[in-house]
């Protein structure tokens, strides 16, 4: 329902009837895309369209609510919600972060609540969409960059893929607790 998956050989009907493309920036479907002049959203690369009052922001990651895309902003410390036209409708400061690179790797939706898998940020960010807060749970452990690749959720828990951190570490959504697995890396 909320993307098209086109195995054909013709591409035109797939490009009439989408919003926007999402995918890598090697495809030359988005080349097309460009070419009629719809949103161009490319996978750990950026969003290509002009945005009014900020150049050339690139994502690091996105998910969508249903209505809206959810995404981080790679150069800088922002959790942006962009309209399905590609504007940047919100901007919210993610708090207790200095860095500004590549802070997240990933965003997952539950319900009313977004979380945020740390790459360069120091703690797991949870974002609730009603309320327009944030909810940090930090990490134990010493502090590094780079500290998981992907998250998934699973029976309402977040689970963490590390990618230099040292464990596995998994969220209970319900409890807001942290659980570290050293065996699972």
């Amino acid at each position: 329902q909320n993307g098209i998956l086109d195995c054909t050989g013709n591409v035109d009907l797939a490009i009439g009837l989408s919003d926007a493309y999402i995918g890598e920036d090697t495809s030359s479907v988005s080349h097309l895309f460009g070419v009629i002049g719809k949103p161009l959203f490319f996978i750990r690369q950026g969003i290509l369209n002009e945005l009014k009052y900020m150049d050339n922001i690139k994502l690091s990651c996105c998910t969508s609510d249903g209505s809206s895309i959810w995404a981080s902003a790679a150069s800088r410390n922002a959790l942006l919600k962009i309209s399905r036209s590609g504007k940047v409708e919100e901007f919210y400061i993610i708090p207790n972060e200095n860095d500004s690179s590549n802070l997240y790797s990933d965003i997952l939706t539950n319900g009313n609540e977004l979380y945020l898998v740390p790459r360069n940020a120091k703690e797991i960010a949870v974002f609730n969409i009603k309320d327009k807060r944030f909810t940090k749970i930090p990490l134990c452990g010493p502090q590094t960059k780079n500290k998981f690749s992907k998250g998934y959720l699973y029976e309402n828990k977040v689970y963490f893929v590390p990618r230099m951190y040292e464990k596995m570490v998994i969220l209970s959504c319900e409890e807001a607790r942290l659980y570290y697995n050293k065996e699972l890396v």
